[in-house]
């Protein structure tokens, strides 16, 4: 049996990409063990998970894939068009040979 790749969803952990998410639990339990010698490290990593987790779904919502795409879109660089701008005129082609001087026959 065919999948298409159109027909397939992108994979979400807690409701956004799933390596974000990663990386934003992570951040988290790196603050819950620095918790062991400030108690106060507790509520910023509340404060960081919470809201970031709350983010990171409200940008799968506007897109699932958000950082396959824009990730891939820093590593390549912008391809312009080989016509130019909609403004501009095509210029005439160069011919292949130059010509050649008038005393020449």
């Amino acid at each position: 049996m065919k999948v298409y790749l159109a027909l397939t969803r992108p994979k979400l952990k807690r409701g956004a990409e799933w390596k974000l998410t990663t990386l934003n639990g992570l951040l988290a339990l790196l603050m819950l063990i620095t918790a062991l010698w400030h108690w106060w490290t507790l509520i910023v990593a509340a404060l960081f998970y919470w809201p970031g987790q709350w983010l990171l779904r409200q940008a799968a919502k506007h897109d699932p894939q958000w950082l396959a795409v824009y990730g891939r879109a820093l590593r390549h660089p912008l391809i312009r068009e080989p016509h130019g701008y909609a403004w501009t005129r095509e210029r005439r082609p160069q011919a292949p040979l130059p010509r050649p001087p008038r005393w020449f026959k």
